[in-house]
């Protein structure tokens, strides 16, 4: 038997979506804003609202008087589930058909999720302003119960990112206003799967990758303001990241025993680019405003798993992902000096394909309606209370691996699924301005 091949095939079983949990549209965490959560992140990339613009379009800098710092928290209760459709496995070689078996994992998403983020804008001059975030864009932790029978598909996804942007902007009239700033971002990722012994129904084996990377990305913006139209454009560059780390194989028998242990090993994981336009139109009453956003993800870049070990093995998984769009509506009303009420609703695509899918991107089509209200506590705090409902259209989960590919002792296996799930999402923001 060629060992170097009935590695390669156990990577690529264990790889199979690797590189990508998923939250909230693929991977990617809307949650940069506390009020922003309250009109479902319309008109984001024109209002410059507070320091939380730094995110959304860094031009926008331009409309805040004086040095701005907001932080925003937020509390996810998360619901996903799994329901066994016939999940199966073959023999050694592909022979027969076996019912995987087990338990529907429970929800792998532990409640409450936490997540949170800071933002500081502050003029240098009339024309000059200079900005800071760190935020969490991408990430989550699912971990399903043991005995999952999609336990081949996936039992662990912790990926964490943290984005650092200095930012600037720069007014050039009193129309036009434009800023950029760098994406210094820090991914880190573990896994775990199991993997088939040869004998089905034998105890199983077990996988587990951790990788971790530093990289840089940017990002450029623009404003123009209108009499009674606010318009952002925004555009945030993909990231581009080389993970390296261990890869720790255990528990397998027989034939596939001398690929236990720890080697070193990589993958590449590409954050996509996103381009963003929102307006917002100030009503004549001078309290009313209307909000629009629509967004679109560059996540066909996101083709294949290509993974890497020392020994130079190396194997690529089909992942397919669509370019995707999200389209978002809402209103602002001042009702009084001091009070803010907010409301919108957004659709957000997956990306994700129903012949690709798997249980590390429990992912669909998602609807947003949400609420939200900011009341200024003085002339130099101001605190956001904002909530969200998400309704995730239930998807289908049929996808064939085969574990050691290229081996006489190959191993398909395939999970049929139905997915189904929500989340409510709390957001709370602290602005002061000085």
């Amino acid at each position: 038997m060629h060992h170097r091949s009935l590695f390669v095939g156990i990577l690529g079983t264990a790889f199979t979506a690797a590189t990508l949990p998923a939250q909230a549209g693929g991977f990617y965490l809307k949650e940069q804003s506390a009020e922003g959560v309250g009109r479902a992140f319309a008109g984001e990339t024109a209002l410059g609202a507070d320091a939380s613009t730094v995110y959304f379009n860094p031009s926008a800098m331009t409309k805040l008087d004086g040095t701005t710092v907001t932080g925003g928290f937020y509390t996810l209760f998360i619901d996903s589930e799994q329901s066994d459709r016939g999940t199966t496995r073959t023999g050694p070689g592909g022979a027969g058909s076996f019912p995987v078996g087990g338990n529907d994992g429970g929800n792998p998403f532990d409640e409450p999720v936490l997540l949170g983020n800071l933002y500081m804008a502050t003029p240098v001059n009339d024309r000059l302003w200079l900005g800071l975030g760190v935020n969490t864009p991408f990430g989550v932790v699912a971990e399903y119960d043991d005995g999952f029978f999609g336990r081949y598909d996936s039992k662990k996804s912790d990926l964490l990112t943290v984005n650092i942007q200095p930012s600037a902007a720069y007014k050039l009239n009193d129309v036009f206003s434009i800023g950029g700033g760098l994406n210094i971002q820090y991914v880190d990722v573990e896994l775990t799967n199991a993997l088939p012994n040869l004998a089905p129904g034998s105890p199983d084996g077990s996988f587990r990758v951790q990788g971790d990377d530093w990289s840089l990305g940017w990002n450029v913006g623009v404003l123009a303001s209108l009499e009674a139209v606010d318009i952002g454009l925004h555009y945030r560059s993909e990231v581009k990241h080389d993970l390296e780390g261990d890869v720790t194989i255990g528990g397998l028998a027989g034939p596939l025993a001398a690929q236990n242990g720890t080697v070193p090993g990589g993958a590449p994981l590409t954050m996509p680019d996103i381009a963003s336009l929102g307006a917002v139109w100030h009503l004549p009453d001078g309290r009313t405003r209307l909000l629009a956003d629509v967004s679109w993800y560059n996540w066909s870049d996101f083709e294949e798993i290509a993974i890497s070990t020392a020994s130079g093995a190396r194997f690529e998984s089909p992942q397919n992902y669509q370019d995707t769009w999200s389209f978002a509506v809402g209103g602002e009303y001042d009702y009084s000096n001091r009070l803010t009420l907010r409301t919108g609703v957004q659709f957000d695509e997956t990306p994700t394909r129903d012949s690709f899918r798997t249980t590390r991107v429990p992912d669909g089509d998602r609807w947003w309606l949400t609420a939200g209200a900011t009341y200024d506590l003085s002339e130099t705090y101001s605190v956001a209370l904002s909530y969200a409902h998400i309704f995730v259209s239930e998807e289908s989960l049929n996808r064939t691996d085969t574990a050691y590919a290229g081996t006489p002792v190959a191993v398909d296996t395939t999970i049929r699924s139905q997915n189904t799930g929500s989340a409510d999402i709390i957001g709370l923001g602290l602005t002061a301005k000085f």
